[in-house]
Order: C-alpha cells, then structure tokens, then sequence
C-alpha cells in the first residue's frame, strides 16, 4: 500500500475503532449486519492521496461534500464534486485523492458487515446526491454526527449497535435517494394533501370550492 498525504488538515475529524472491538462487532447479532471500522471528516484536504494495491479489508465510502477529487477502480478513474458520493468494495485495488486546486472535503467511513450485498446497486459507482427543493443534506450529515459522536462516548454494546443501525440508515438515505427526500415534499404539498383527504372523506356529500378552501385555510381564489 502506498500512502501520501498532508501531516493533517486542519479541522479534521477520525475515529479508527480497535481490533478487539471490530472482532465483537462483528459476532454480535445485531452488529454484525453492518458496522463502523473507521470513519472521519476531511475538509479541505489538500494533498491527499491514499494507493492500495493491496487492497483494503474493508467497504469504503467517501462522500465529497465540497470541491473535487478523483477515485480510480476496476482501471477506471471516477471524478467526484460536490454532492457526490462513492463506495470502494473491500478487497479490491484502488487509489484516490483530492484535486490540487479545488481539494475535496469528505466524510469518509470504512465498514463491513453481512448486510452490505444489500448495497450493491450503489457499490462501485459514482452516486449524484443531486440537489432539489428536499435535498436534506443536513439530515443525512446529522446522521454521520450520530455515528461518530456515540463511538467518540465508548464502545459499549448499546453504542455499537445503535451505530451499526445508523450506518444502515446513512446508506439507505443514499441508495433510497427519493423515499428519503419524500418526507420533506409532504409539509410542501400539504395544502393539496389536506384537499385531496378532504375530498375523499367527502364523496358522499356535495361540497364546493369555498368548502375545501375554508378546510385548508386559503381564500376561494388564493385557492
């Protein structure tokens, strides 16, 4: 393995659970579906490089939050910008780093676990974390603060394993992209909603338009 990279960056953030703790995760019933072996937040990290010819033993995801980088796997090379995610499959070759005028901050995190054929439509692949009106970014960046913050508080059962479902939860929220936004476009159109369920509870009467404006609080013709 070839390793090149700054002596830090500043602000950055990493977690590398101990072997014993990785080999409890992964005989627990619940953690061994899928946990955390390491994981971290690089801002702006300018010079990195990782090269692993070898491979690594573990899944790696890097989820590039600003700037530009670059992934080579399966001899391809993969560029990565903003909103825009990648996950390297254990035990394959690879290499990757930041772009040298427009450096990458990422969240990264290496994990393993029985359930991760679950994940395979996303494995290998650039992901677009495309942006909308129901993005929610902070959301999933809320749920990489809850990994990272329960195994910075210890490594006891409960931690892993609420941990383990949360990584779940991460991954999902990306391979899942639009049942995840979803949730957000329900306060939106909840005017339309509150008719349409109005109507509906309704057929058996005749009401009007000034009926169901009044039901939603609008005005006939804001309606």
């Amino acid at each position: 393995m070839t390793e090149k990279i700054a002596d830090g960056f500043k602000g950055e953030r990493a977690i590398i659970l101990p072997y014993n703790i990785r080999t409890y995760q992964a005989q627990n019933s619940v953690t061994k579906q899928m946990y955390v072996t390491h994981i971290g937040y690089y801002p702006k990290a300018k010079y990195h490089f990782r090269e692993r010819k070898q491979s690594a033993n573990q899944n790696i995801l890097i989820y590039c939050e600003e700037g530009k980088g670059w992934i080579i796997y399966n001899d391809e090379k993969f560029h990565l910008t903003r909103n825009q995610a990648f996950i390297l499959p254990a035990n394959e070759a690879h290499a990757y780093g930041a772009n040298n005028t427009d450096p990458w901050s990422i969240y990264w995190i290496h994990f393993l676990g029985e359930k991760v054929t679950a994940f395979s439509s996303i494995i290998g692949k650039i992901i677009d974390i495309y942006e909308s009106d129901s993005s929610r970014y902070e959301d999933r960046f809320l749920l990489f603060e809850e990994i990272f913050r329960n195994l910075e508080m210890g490594y006891s059962p409960e931690n892993l394993e609420y941990t383990g479902f949360c990584l779940m939860h991460f991954l999902a929220s990306i391979k899942y992209l639009s049942q995840f936004r979803r949730i957000k476009n329900v306060k939106e159109k909840d005017t339309i909603q509150k008719s349409i369920l109005y109507m509906k509870d309704n057929l058996e009467n005749k009401i009007t338009l000034e009926d169901i404006a009044q039901h939603v609080g609008y005005s006939p013709s804001h309606f």
